[in-house]
């Protein structure tokens, strides 16, 4: 077969070349080439890639051989026993067994492992990914996850297919529902800084609080999670003028109710909270938390939908073209929000 020759002079291919064509790791290349072990899908793909390069082994190019897709999907998430992960994982099998397709689901959090080994050993085993909240930085994931064969779920990089949730209307929701209440003290108990949808959320509070003319409060940045609510609850306490506070989780809402019900400040009657990624604890705490959320279970259906449109418009030969899926903001209403108490004095 024909293989793209480099002119004279010019520069040779790399092994890096053939590891960016392939969409695999450099070390995956040098196993496919050398006869080690890797899938026959993987050894199929690195040589079709070192043809197209005329990367050569010892002198020579191995011949291009098809390379069959696995139907699978490998799911990315932050920490397997976060809150949304069962909905968004009903929502991915919902979809990809509707075609045929089966889901991988791996756990970046697990010690041990960085995000960048997991998914090189998951390529060899999986046509595409759908990484869920990923922290990662652009650069990172722009290296790490294949352009044309990755969906972000909760995330949005330029260049890539995303589904993200509207932050905006959520957060115009429950607000206009403190205001609705008489709280025009309203804080907000801001997330990590490294995080995206932290950020993005904070923007949101602030952008919708100006369009109140209500002056913004943020306090934090706090960690997610039980720690960053108890610092949180700290926080409110040194400002009793607040009569609501929005946080940038429900876990952490959670963590501030009961911290503040240690010093005897009552939710929601001295103070009323919404918290945000709405889940059993949210549904079940006492008192039960009023949450800002997009539905977890849409997100995944979704982002299993466009992938698996991404990857048989691949096979067709059709151009990659990304987009973006927005799910309508969500404000769900239980019993953390209240009536504006007196201020404190």
């Amino acid at each position: 077969m024909e293989t793209e020759k480099h002119q004279q002079g010019a520069q040779m291919a790399t092994i890096l070349d053939v590891a960016r064509t392939a969409g695999v790791s450099p070390a995956t290349v040098s196993r496919a080439l050398n006869d080690g072990t890797v899938k026959q899908a993987t050894r199929e793909k690195v040589l079709r890639a070192a043809n197209k390069l005329g990367y050569t082994v010892n002198g020579q190019v191995r011949e291009q051989t098809e390379d069959a897709p696995t139907n699978n999907i490998a799911m990315v998430v932050n920490q397997l026993i976060r809150f949304y992960c069962p909905d968004i994982i009903a929502g991915t099998i919902a979809q990809t067994q509707t075609y045929d397709y089966r889901l991988m689901v791996a756990d970046a959090g697990t010690p041990g492992n960085t995000v960048e080994e997991l998914v090189d050993h998951l390529r060899e085993d999986c046509d595409g990914f759908i990484p869920v909240s990923c922290q990662l930085s652009d650069d990172d994931i722009r290296r790490i996850y294949p352009v044309e064969t990755t969906v972000l779920a909760n995330r949005a990089v330029d260049g890539y297919s995303s589904v993200i949730f509207d932050e905006d209307e959520g957060m115009l929701k429950a607000i206009r529902h403190l205001v609705s209440y008489g709280h025009t003290r309203i804080a907000y108990a801001a997330g990590p800084e490294q995080s995206w949808t932290a950020r993005r959320r904070r923007a949101s509070y602030e952008k919708i609080m100006a369009g109140f003319d209500l002056e913004p409060h943020v306090l934090g940045p706090f960690e997610d999670g039980y720690m960053g609510g108890i610092n949180a609850g700290d926080a409110v306490l040194l400002d009793r003028s607040f009569t609501a506070i929005i946080t940038y989780g429900h876990n952490m809402a959670a963590a501030l109710i009961n911290r503040l019900a240690e010093r005897g400040v009552q939710t929601p009657r001295d103070i009323s909270v919404i918290g945000a990624d709405d889940g059993l604890v949210a549904q079940s705490f006492s008192p039960s938390i009023s949450t800002i959320s997009p539905n977890q279970e849409v997100v995944g259906h979704e982002a299993a939908r466009i992938l698996i449109d991404m990857l048989k418009r691949q096979a067709d030969g059709e151009p990659f073209v990304p987009t973006t899926t927005v799910i309508p903001g969500a404000f769900n209403v239980r019993e953390s929000t209240g009536e504006c108490p007196e201020p404190h004095k």
